[in-house]
């Protein structure tokens, strides 16, 4: 309802919303008016900007946040919620993913299940303690959408395979709890560094990894935490676990710091140079 919000607070939503430039302009038109006709002008100028104003602050705003680097949603609030749905296996008809019946053929179906922790792409939402974790987590799955942890204590939706679904996701959060988020690449946990490219992935790799020396009896242990987190894994020797690689000492470096804060493993990074 930005209009209303022109109407009732006229320049200072300019002003709220750093639109400075619109700001002055709006001051340059009424101040304008109002100099050459002596004073009377004014009560003409404000109601007439106003209204100007308040039919073109939806296209002004979504200018003003594409600038700054935000996504365009290509679909309204109401396609967002296609992510949470699926055809029925036995009929094919839609359905909703967390359905356990089929409303359409009657037929009893497995419920759909989470995808695993992985790469992709993930509305991000950002929280200041544990207790605004916890509540952003259940409103986050109250939507149907699923949860991933990233760094810190920051949450998100996803991961997804395309940006788009990520983008659509974030309307739903954005639309539904009121959650503000924004996308990002998510890779083997704190979803800020950018993944490998499949040129880079098929070349001899060189890069960080981070190795675990597992007690034997705490291997599987191990081994689950990592593919919960979708840690890459490269070899696993007797005990040991290599891990990576990854493209910066910064990532690998996440990686540890999380299994060791979170799940108790002790590990070491190791730099892996190209072999020739």
């Amino acid at each position: 309802m930005s209009w209303l919000a022109v109407v009732f607070f006229g320049v200072f939503y300019l002003a709220y919303k750093e639109l400075w430039g619109h700001f002055f302009i709006w001051l340059l038109l009424v101040g304008g008016v109002t100099v050459l006709t002596g004073g009377p002008g004014m009560f003409i100028a404000v109601p007439l900007v106003t209204i100007g104003y308040a039919i073109g602050i939806n296209g002004i705003l979504t200018n003003s946040y594409l600038r700054k680097g935000w996504v365009e949603a290509s679909g309204d609030s109401a396609g967002a919620k296609n992510i949470d749905l699926r055809n029925c296996p036995f009929c094919a008809e839609t359905i909703k993913k967390s359905a356990v019946k089929c409303k359409h053929c009657g037929r009893d179906i497995e419920p759909a299940r989470a995808p695993r922790l992985k790469t992709g792409w993930v509305a991000a939402t950002a929280c200041r303690d544990e207790e605004e974790q916890r509540r952003t987590i259940e409103a986050i799955a109250s939507t149907g959408l699923p949860v991933v942890p990233m760094i810190g204590l920051a949450v998100g939706a996803g991961p997804f395979e395309t940006k788009e679904e990520a983008n659509q996701a974030l309307i739903t959060m954005r639309d539904g709890p009121r959650l503000s988020s924004e996308i990002v690449y998510r890779d083997s946990v704190s979803g800020k560094y950018p993944h490998f490219t499949d040129q880079a992935l098929k070349s001899a790799f060189q890069g960080w990894t981070v190795r675990i020396k597992a007690h034997p009896g705490d291997l599987s242990r191990v081994e689950g935490v990592l593919e919960d987190l979708a840690v890459p894994v490269l070899a696993v020797d007797g005990n040991t676990v290599i891990t990576g690689p990854f493209e910066s000492e910064q990532s690998a470096k996440t990686v540890a710091v999380e299994l060791y804060d979170n799940y108790e493993i002790h590990c070491q990074m190791y730099w892996v140079p190209r072999q020739t």
